[in-house]
């Protein structure tokens, strides 16, 4: 045992998998621990009171005010100027040892006031990542997110204090940019200016939504990134595309609009557009390196994004679209959004798909069940090609009526699927054309699933009065939808029959919806599953 304390990557090991008071405790036992202890414990900071900790004596140096309103907060000012010497400590042995810093502050109960970080930057000579020297992630929240414990006028002064904490090293930046803060605006541009070759960058709109969107598509379009691998964005354009197209790093693209960016309006051709546009000019050598992309916008704009991807030309490996819809979510569209991801994903390098509604649960007003178009279901068959899928997941509102010989092609185009969504979790009430023996032929043809969401008849189901020999499967996750059933009883049965490492059972519900027997049963039937399992 003594030998292996002797071994530096056992013991940072050892130490990355303590509790800070473990750390604490581990630094203080034997030398051997000390440095990597003290390593773990530093990596990884979120407020200003390590540093502060480390100065002399609070009533040497600081004046404590305390934050307006809320929590109880200490505002620290001087009490006299900062010296080098008064910084000495924790510049000599602490600072090294930080790795990321997230600045946000929202749940600390100590703030350094515009003086104090100014007295900081007088101590260390505006010497850029003086706090941080060897710092790789850093996370600078927004002004306003300040506002409500420094006083807005404050608050809007804040950002250029960021230089303190940006050492040379730094690989991944997250930041807020809000609108109309020239000062809070131009600290990034530097920032960004003294980083040509990050790594990570994720650029977030603040904390009611708003964002400089000017500032964001000028600081993204007017630099190489040569070296960019991840960045996520909180909204997309037409120049921002364009741009990031010819990154040759860039393997995770994520773009996340939870707002209605009017002012950008991202085309979605249609079929025949898209046919035209290959024609006239063939996607040339564009997004060489993503293999990631994650969408959350209006289902046009997310249409529109993919489209953007040279047709199986590519080697992304993960799509996830989220797709926020209008009052009446549209059967074209959502039937366009699979057909484009059919075309411009790579059938052999594809292993994970999803696309999924936002928000949206469909009205179940008595008059909305009046009239259903059963033609409105969607067709899946054209995803068949993705034989590397492992998981597939497809959310959407209006409904997948599966076959029996989809059932089949399932098995036979995706043998390593582990997850398998096609069904959403409001009901369709479209009746399905598969059942319980279609069920258990998908498990027998694809053995490694382990997550299934499928509507199938079990109204028929028998309950199984002898001990049957299971399906080998490994089936643990089942959602149902709104399938019809009859007895809870038998479905139970069944279950227990062919499904032996089933843990969770989950149908779909609509709170608003009109009384649903289908849905109280399932609910009997969850019950009675939960207390089986609870009995093994």
């Amino acid at each position: 045992m003594d030998q292996c304390l002797l071994i530096h990557e056992i013991l940072c090991a050892i130490c990355d998998n303590l509790e800070d008071s473990e750390l604490v405790s581990a630094a203080l036992s034997t030398k051997a621990f000390l440095e990597p202890a003290l390593n773990s414990l530093w990596r990884e900071l979120d407020s200003f009171t390590p540093i502060v900790s480390c100065l002399p004596p609070m009533d040497d140096i600081w004046v404590v005010k305390e934050g307006p309103g809320g929590p109880p907060t200490q505002i620290l000012y001087p009490r006299r100027i900062i010296v080098p010497k008064d910084l000495e400590r924790y510049i000599s042995f602490y600072a090294r040892r930080v790795r990321f810093y997230d600045l946000r502050g929202l749940y600390d109960d100590m703030y350094l006031s515009i003086e104090a970080l100014e007295a900081l930057q007088f101590a260390t000579g505006g010497k850029h990542g003086a706090l941080a020297p060897f710092i790789q992630s850093f996370f600078w929240p927004s002004p306003p997110s300040f506002k409500t414990v420094l006083g807005e006028d404050s608050a809007r002064l804040l950002s250029p204090y960021m230089s303190l904490f940006l050492g040379d090293g730094m690989t991944s930046l997250i930041v807020d940019v809000t609108p109309q803060i020239p000062v809070h605006a131009r600290s990034l541009e530097l920032a960004f200016d003294r980083y040509p070759r990050l790594k990570g960058l994720t650029i977030l709109s603040d904390t009611d939504g708003q964002m400089d969107t000017h500032c964001i598509e000028g600081s993204l379009v007017s630099r190489a990134w040569e070296c960019l691998e991840t960045l996520q964005l909180p909204f997309v354009s037409i120049a921002i595309m364009q741009h990031l197209a010819n990154l040759p790093s860039l393997a995770s693209l994520s773009l996340h609009d939870y707002r209605q960016m009017d002012n950008f309006d991202f085309p979605c051709r249609t079929p025949q557009e898209m046919e035209d546009r290959l024609k006239e000019k063939p996607f040339g050598k564009v997004f060489t390196s993503l293999k990631s992309l994650s969408v959350t916008t209006t289902i046009e704009r997310v249409i529109g994004v993919l489209q953007c991807i040279p047709p199986r030309d590519n080697i992304i490996e993960k799509v996830r679209c989220y797709c926020r819809f209008g009052s009446d979510p549209s059967f074209p569209l959502e039937q366009q959004l699979i057909n484009v991801a059919a075309m411009h994903c790579n059938p052999l390098t594809l292993s994970h798909l999803i696309l999924s509604d936002l928000y949206h649960r469909r009205s179940m007003e008595v008059g909305g069940l009046l009239e259903m178009d059963l033609d409105e279901e969607l067709d899946i068959s054209s995803l068949f090609k993705f034989i590397n899928i492992q998981q597939l997941a497809l959310r959407l509102h209006n409904p997948i009526s599966v076959t029996p010989n989809e059932i089949s092609q399932i098995a036979i185009s995706f043998p390593g699927i582990a997850k398998l969504e096609l069904c959403g979790d409001h009901p369709s009430f479209h009746p399905p054309q598969i059942n319980h023996s279609h069920f258990l032929s998908l498990l027998r043809g694809c053995p490694l699933l382990k997550d299934l969401a499928l509507v199938f008849d079990l109204s028929r189901v028998r309950e199984e009065k002898a001990p049957v020999v299971p399906v080998a499967n490994a089936l643990k996750i089942l959602n149902v939808g709104d399938s019809p059933i009859y007895s809870p009883t038998k479905v139970v049965s069944f279950l227990k029959a062919h499904t032996p490492h089933l843990i969770s059972l989950q149908n779909a519900r609509d709170s608003e919806s009109i009384p649903n027997i289908f849905s109280r049963r399932w609910q009997v039937a969850e019950e009675m599953w939960q207390v089986f399992l609870d009995s093994r």
